[in-house]
């Protein structure tokens, strides 16, 4: 962890730095992330994890009619971050992380990473 990086203990803490580095602000207990150069967005929202806190950071895959194939669902162990769940119609892309010291420069690594990997898995047939 680099000297400039800041430990994100709190849910407040965390949305001041997404609102700093991405210009994203929350909206009813959650955040839309978009990361240059990726066409994914992800979205930040606070969850409670053995009633501790705990960050949710997910992307839509593919939404409605158009079911997850063998092949999106077979890419899911390729990925280097997250797993793929369906949540109603939507083959979503979630990772967790807790909130207690989470270096900055971690969130922002998983928010790319995850964002990537969304668009990634979106293009596989």
């Amino acid at each position: 962890m680099s000297e400039g990086t800041k430990r994100l203990a709190s849910w407040d803490e965390l949305c001041d730095h997404v609102h700093a580095t991405y210009g994203a602000r929350e909206d009813n207990g959650r955040i839309g992330v978009a990361v240059a150069g990726v066409s994914a967005q992800v979205e930040l929202r606070p969850v409670e994890v053995l009633g501790r806190p705990w960050l949710e950071i997910r992307g839509v895959l593919t939404r409605g009619e158009k079911a997850p194939s063998r092949p999106v669902l077979a890419k899911n162990f390729e990925l280097p971050i997250g797993s793929l769940g369906m949540v109603d119609v939507e083959l979503t892309l979630r990772q967790l992380l807790p909130l207690g010291a989470l270096p900055s420069e971690a969130l922002d690594d998983t928010i790319a990473c995850l964002a990537a990997a969304i668009t990634e898995g979106a293009r596989t047939p």
